[in-house]
């Protein structure tokens, strides 16, 4: 495996593998991105900001991407309980970790964390944070595994989400 910054060209096969997440979350009971996002919209604003990267295969098939990003998060400055381990700024975000079935039970995951710690790291951020839904076992098994502290909670902005409360979590780097 090799990472790369996906571009817009791999929009089909992001979007597919967002898909393929979100009816595994139904499948688990999991009321998270079951409300239409992401989307083809946010996943193209995403990869236009040159913020996403993945593992691919040796013949460039998508096994996993995440976004990692670096300007502050508005939500993130609203909590309902808990507070940061750190202040306001200096802290990149990871977000809409997935992995492709294909590849899933191998690790993978684990490494994209990982890897998302290192690039947050080199560019000199303190820290990382991440959030998942509260019944997103599966996403915080591996925010726990990576050593991420549970720190808060608080709202998503999207009036459409049915279930907009996340946790909040961060790793000192």
């Amino acid at each position: 495996m090799k990472t790369r910054t996906l571009t817009l060209d791999d929009l089909e096969s992001v979007f597919s593998m967002c898909l393929e997440a979100k009816e595994t979350l139904a499948r688990r009971g999991v009321d998270q991105w079951q409300s239409g996002f992401p989307n083809r919209e946010s996943l193209t604003d995403d990869l236009k900001s040159g913020r996403c990267f993945a593992f691919v295969t040796e013949d460039d098939e998508l096994a996993a991407f995440t976004r990692l990003n670096f300007e502050p998060e508005e939500p993130y400055e609203h909590l309902l309980s808990g507070k940061w381990l750190t202040g306001a700024d200096g802290y990149a975000t990871t977000h809409r970790t997935v992995v492709s079935p294909r590849f899933r039970s191998t690790g993978l995951s684990d490494r994209l964390l990982e890897e998302a710690a290192r690039r947050a790291k080199d560019a000199g951020c303190q820290s990382i944070r991440v959030d998942t839904h509260r019944d997103n076992r599966a996403m915080r098994a591996l925010i726990a595994r990576q050593g991420f502290t549970e720190c808060c909670t608080f709202l998503l902005p999207n009036p459409d989400d049915t279930s907009p409360e996340r946790i909040g979590y961060e790793k000192l780097l």
